[in-house]
């Protein structure tokens, strides 16, 4: 089944989900969500940082993130941290494009 990238108004909030697993356990990590329409060189909406301790199973982790500006398709992006160490363990790069559409100038003509 096809999926559809999500369409969202600009400056909307929004919760995304997301099923991480980290082994060994114990492990004290911390992940952000961020959207991007460079590559993921420039954030152009983040969810700050959500910190968890690894189980060793799939964990639910919850964003929060407000979208950004009209007129571009972004790309997600997900950086996993162990706590402390400013290098991602592991990054993830969405294969859906978040859409936030910009109405450009209107005019209504009567007749």
């Amino acid at each position: 089944m096809e999926m559809h990238d999500p369409v969202f108004r600009p400056g909307s909030t929004r919760i995304a989900d997301a099923s991480i697993k980290v082994t060994p356990t114990e492990v004290d990590c911390s992940v952000v969500l961020f959207l991007s329409k460079d590559g993921g060189v420039t954030k152009a909406a983040s969810s700050g940082l959500q910190y968890f301790t690894s189980t060793g199973e799939p964990q639910s982790v919850e964003f929060t993130i407000v979208m950004p500006e009209g007129g571009y398709a972004y790309k997600p992006f997900l950086d996993i941290f162990a706590v402390g160490d400013p290098v991602p363990i592991k990054g993830y790069q969405g294969v859906e494009d978040v859409l936030i559409p910009l109405v450009g100038s209107l005019e209504i003509i009567w007749r």
